[in-house]
């Protein structure tokens, strides 16, 4: 019944049977319309009011218990189970289901690393600050994925001490996303500790699809347990704080840093921002001899050298990566935010090409998993990603037109999710001329049936498929003109 009507119901056992009346009301889920109405009459009806909190300690041991079949998982998340619920409880949103659903979440990814032959202990606090937070955040504060997927689909969370947290935070009454999660759940570590917090682009994955890619998190994990080569430890060492080298530290690390930079020996393009922010830091204040515009040039060169010898290595949160580290304030920030874009366009493009050549290459042999990848989002598929330009269209409506009706409904299915989801995706446009192609090549290979006799479910499909294609193919065709980054 309407809140108004129950409240006032409530009302006469108190006044007018004099009856004890005890109510149990979730106050958080009255919608702001009812809000003001609600405590006004609150304050007539109720005498007191007492707060309900769950103990935490023993729904923390309820929900690892859950888990007591798995042996080996139930006695790491025992032994664990302290950091766990201080993520939780950083996370403010006292959301027992978030719990919930992190506990399987990083039980799944508990048996990824450990079927990727790394022991889960020695990567611990890794994968519980790769999984909890995000959790937390997805289920318990129900934060918009795409913001969840820039953030944390890093192979890094943090780098911290000062970095952490946004500049005059007491200032910021809102701040962005970014900001406040690295608040909620970074602000208390020390120091050391900042390679505790880590990312994991499948973990990212996997907690926003579903689609959990086991291969990847092993070989996450096995890179998180190598030992860096050299090079990748004096970056390191540079980014953390150069603020605490001694003299001849800091002009060595400065010196061979900025000579792999130019040597092309940075194929990461995400460390880009973040060591010419530094570099840039330290012209401004004398502490190097280039200028801006000569640590420019280097990393022009550098990037361009990486990609002629095929080393570049494209991210798809570089963007935020500049963003973040704010080069784009200066002239020369601008200029190498533009290159490294371009460049990184370019990496992202040849990574995606070869993906879908393997793919289209094993196409007869697991049709199912070509049909999946359409619809699949981030590693392991291609939502977003143009493909049919990439496969042969003869043989591509050959392939079609011979599945079993089951994977043709599944590959129907698919293109329609694929194509019909955000009214065609702008990436899609550059396989526009091979669509129409696939789309005429299987629509000349249909025979109406002789006879007069009863459609085949197969003709019902192969026509629902041209229906399809024709439909993204007239989606693409209003898309504006794609422009040139």
């Amino acid at each position: 019944m309407p809140m108004e009507e129950a409240l006032g119901y409530i009302n006469n056992f108190v006044e007018h049977e004099s009856a004890k009346t005890i109510i149990f009301c979730n106050e958080d889920g009255i919608s702001e319309n009812e809000s003001k109405k609600y405590f006004m009459m609150k304050e007539k009806i109720v005498g007191a009011s007492l707060g309900f909190k769950s103990e935490i300690e023993n729904v923390l041991k309820s929900l690892i218990d859950e888990h007591r079949s798995k042996e080996a998982f139930h006695k790491f998340a025992i032994k664990h189970c302290q950091l766990i619920r201080h993520l939780f409880d950083r996370s403010q949103t006292n959301n027992l289901r978030a719990f919930r659903r992190a506990i399987s979440a990083l039980a799944a990814s508990f048996a990824a690393v450990d079927e990727g032959g790394v022991d889960p202990d020695v990567i611990a606090k890794q994968l519980i600050y790769a999984v909890a937070p995000a959790c937390f955040e997805i289920h318990g504060r129900a934060a918009d994925p795409e913001k969840i997927r820039t953030l944390l689909s890093r192979d890094y969370l943090i780098f911290a001490g000062f970095s952490i947290l946004p500049k005059n935070l007491e200032k910021n009454a809102e701040m962005d996303f970014e900001a406040q999660f690295r608040t909620r759940y970074f602000s208390d570590l020390e120091i050391q500790e900042w390679r505790d917090a880590v990312g994991c682009p499948p973990i990212c994955e996997f907690l926003l699809t579903g689609v959990l890619d086991r291969p990847a998190i092993g070989v996450w994990a096995k890179k998180l347990i190598q030992q860096p080569e050299e090079k990748e430890r004096r970056i390191k060492r540079l980014l953390s704080d150069f603020r605490e080298m001694e003299d001849g530290e800091f002009s060595q690390k400065i010196a061979q840093v900025l000579a792999d930079v130019e040597a092309g020996e940075v194929p990461q393009l995400t460390r880009y921002p973040a060591l010419f922010s530094t570099f840039e830091f330290c012209a401004a204040n004398g502490l190097i001899r280039e200028s801006r515009k000569e640590i420019l040039e280097i990393f022009v060169r550098g990037a361009r050298k990486a990609q002629e010898e095929g080393r570049i290595e494209g991210s798809i949160t570089l963007k935020h990566e500049i963003n973040h580290n704010g080069i784009a304030r200066s002239v020369e920030g601008q200029l190498l935010s533009k290159h490294l874009l371009e460049v990184n366009e370019a990496a992202l493009r040849l990574a995606d090409n070869k993906r879908v050549s393997v793919l289209a290459a094993r196409m007869n042999e697991e049709p199912m998993r070509f049909i999946e990848s359409i619809t699949h989002d981030g590693q392991s598929g291609f939502l977003y990603t143009s493909v049919f330009q990439h496969v042969d269209a003869t043989a591509f409506a050959t392939w079609v037109l011979h599945l079993p009706n089951s994977l043709k409904a599944s590959f129907l299915g698919a293109m329609r999710a694929r194509y019909q989801r955000e009214a065609c995706h702008p990436s899609y446009q550059d396989e526009l001329p091979a669509l129409r192609r696939i789309r005429d090549l299987v629509n000349g290979s249909i025979e109406s049936p002789t006879g007069g006799g009863a459609k085949p479910i197969s003709l019902y499909l192969n026509n629902e498929i041209v229906d399809v294609l024709d439909e993204a193919v007239d989606c693409l065709e209003d898309l504006p003109p794609k422009v040139a980054p």
